[in-house]
């Protein structure tokens, strides 16, 4: 059990890391403009919360054809999941933008509130996973599942990019799996929780069609972990199951009737045909293999973002898959190969589309990170390892810091480059390793990762009631810091621009966030 001062200090060390990751780059903007993924997230959150409808027209104006466009309908070609999550958060956010009328231009509070989505559904990802693993009687420190969150990559699509779909698939990916958890580990509400997992799985699809590994979830549960189900009894065995899935089936068809005018369940209809998919389906057999094999090498190790460098778990989670495959007894052969499958779904995305997306890190194989824990979890029940536990710390802290030091210098930035699977794209850096590790020795990087921090906007703001905006340079020019700099100019003059009740209203959120989500740490240590 924690002391009062242990507490104290620990609270003070997660409102430091949530001030210092959280970003202003996608939060000081008048609005989301199309056209982009950003774009189409938001405009879903737009029209539900706001609009009360499904219709697109009055977000794509000018823009009717740039995005999906047939018979006259105009949508966003982003999936509408993660735009369902957060649009709560928008609704709260434009209360506020009607009520309060002096809200700053470029931080007004429907962004406010929509980025605190990302934030709040991260936080009650680890809380579920952490659950879900108590109720398996699987001891994992909660202060290292966050760590394992953070050094997955994920982090950066709550605190920076919060508009993405990545940190919304792993919140639902976490729900289906607390969800099944409690099926196979209560002697009530059964039919209860057979229900919710057909409809929870549908929502995630909605997050994002092609993560079909989702369905799979209930099986790798059963599977990996039969000897600690209290009760027995078959999913597939319960009415339920099956009639919440007929009904969440036709409600998902009749979801994509009212925005895309057809019913489906092809997202090819919706996103498009990649002539990248065309050209790995036309391959044959051997270049087939070839392309795979030399593709993951490229995943798993290159400097641009290899996940045994920048995704330490997810890494693990498929070493320790091929291990338990290869050293487990014949019987249970099979169950691996299938688990084995659901990590090919992402990776094979990764394969055709041969690139890590355009964003930071390989960011399609972060849905895999649930599943990854729940393949560690079994790992240390079967084979614990000071090796891989050391190789999880220190990983995890070096991925989590190359999120604070992305794009902090030339280096360590996306341009048009050759990238790892020597595909000319608008958005890589093959060298991004070696650069980030170079970024350590740059002033730069550290002024950069403090200016477009909310720490460094909340501490600058605090400094302005104070000073004036020439007294704070003629202060920083004493300790010879770049103030003549651009970038910082502009950081400055935004802060003049904002008012301190918004600063203030979204610190306050975050410092709430991060005293429950402490407050759950030391509720479980009591439990200990």
């Amino acid at each position: 059990m924690y002391s009062k001062k242990k507490l104290f200090l620990i609270s003070l060390f997660y409102i430091f890391v949530i001030l210092l990751f959280t970003k202003i780059d996608y939060r000081f903007i008048e609005e989301f403009t199309c056209c982009q993924d950003d774009h189409d997230y938001y405009s879903h959150s737009e029209t539900i919360a706001i609009d009360f409808d499904l219709n697109y027209d009055n977000q794509f104006i000018g823009f009717e054809e740039k995005r999906f466009y047939k018979n006259g309908i105009t949508a966003p070609k982003g999936f509408i999941g993660s735009g369902l999550l957060a649009s709560p958060f928008l609704f709260v956010g434009n209360l506020f933008e009607n009520i309060i009328s002096n809200s700053s231009v470029i931080f007004n509070y429907r962004i406010l509130f929509y980025s605190l989505s990302s934030i709040f559904y991260f936080y009650l990802s680890i809380y579920l996973i952490n659950t879900s693993l108590r109720v398996l009687k699987i001891d994992i420190p909660i202060e290292f599942l966050f760590l394992l969150f953070m050094g997955s990559g994920v982090a950066y699509y709550v605190f920076e990019r919060y508009s993405m779909t990545h940190v919304y698939e792993v919140f639902t990916i976490c729900l289906v799996i607390f969800i099944t958890c409690k099926f196979y580990t209560s002697n009530s509400n059964l039919n209860f929780y057979s229900f919710l997992i057909p409809v929870v799985s549908i929502l995630a699809v909605n997050v994002r069609w092609v993560n079909y590994q989702i369905f799979f979830i209930p099986f790798l549960i059963k599977f990996l972990f039969k000897d600690r189900l209290e009760n027995k009894k078959y999913l597939l065995n319960n009415k339920y199951f099956y009639f919440s899935y007929i009904l969440s089936i036709g409600i998902f068809l009749l979801l994509n009737k009212s925005i895309y005018g057809f019913y489906t369940f092809n997202p090819v209809e919706v996103y498009g045909n990649s002539g990248r998919l065309s050209a790995f389906l036309d391959m044959d057999l051997i270049s087939l293999f070839n392309l795979t094999f030399t593709s993951m090498f490229q995943i798993l190790f290159s400097q641009e973002f290899g996940i045994f460098w920048f995704s330490p778990i997810i890494f693990s989670g498929l070493v320790m898959l091929f291990i338990l495959l290869f050293s487990t007894n014949k019987s249970s052969i099979l169950g691996y190969v299938f688990i084995l499958l659901m990590y090919g779904i992402p990776f094979s995305s990764v394969v055709i589309w041969q690139s890590t997306a355009s964003s930071y890190g390989y960011r399609y194989l972060l849905s895999l990170l649930p599943v990854s824990i729940l393949i560690y979890g079994k790992w240390k029940i079967n084979k614990p390892n000071k090796f891989l536990n050391n190789y999880l710390f220190y990983f995890s802290i070096f991925a989590t810091l190359s999120i604070l030091f992305f794009e902090t210098t030339p280096g360590t930035s996306l341009s048009q480059n050759l990238n790892s699977f020597n595909v000319v794209e608008r958005f890589s850096q093959p060298d991004y390793l070696k650069n980030y590790i170079t970024s350590f020795k740059e002033f730069d990087s550290y002024l950069k990762i403090f200016t477009t921090s909310f720490l460094g906007v909340l501490s600058f703001k605090l400094l302005s009631t104070i000073f004036s905006l020439q007294e704070i340079n003629n202060l920083l020019e004493t300790f010879n810091l770049p103030v003549h700099n651009s970038d910082f100019k502009n950081f400055l003059n935004n802060i003049e621009l904002i008012s301190l009740n918004q600063i203030m209203m979204f610190t306050i959120v975050l410092i709430f966030i991060v005293l429950f989500f402490v407050s759950k740490i030391s509720k479980q240590e009591k439990i200990k």
